[in-house]
């Protein structure tokens, strides 16, 4: 029991792990998109 625990909450801080680095593309895109505007 203790090692599915331990799987568990692997998995759920590598999920978030994943979860933050896509946010963080977003965020980047969302940057860049902002600044190729105010190129133009």
């Amino acid at each position: 029991v203790k090692q599915i625990m331990k799987t568990t909450c692997d998995h759920s801080k590598y999920s978030v792990m994943l979860v933050g680095r896509r946010e963080k593309r977003k965020e980047k895109r969302k940057e860049e998109e902002r600044r190729g505007g105010l190129g133009q």
